[in-house]
């Protein structure tokens, strides 16, 4: 039995100097409330800190708090 509900996403964005592509892994945390998603990307993040092709974002009460995600480059 795995400790995560996982399953793969694409989203495509459009921003003023282009096409960018990112995409990522969606995964609820064994505690059932946080929402962690892991991918790459080419293009930041808003909000990012470190910088990078992939990234780690972290959405904790995914589902009740309306706070942003943390999100780490690299």
């Amino acid at each position: 039995m795995s400790s995560r509900s996982s399953c793969a996403v694409l989203a495509v964005s459009v921003n003023a100097l282009g096409k960018a592509t990112y995409s990522g892994y969606l995964s609820i945390e064994t505690d059932g409330t946080t929402l962690t998603v892991s991918g790459t990307k080419d293009a930041p993040l808003y909000g990012e800190t470190g910088s990078g092709n992939y990234y780690v974002a972290t959405f904790q009460d995914f589902f009740t708090s309306e706070i942003g995600p943390s999100i780490v480059a690299f």
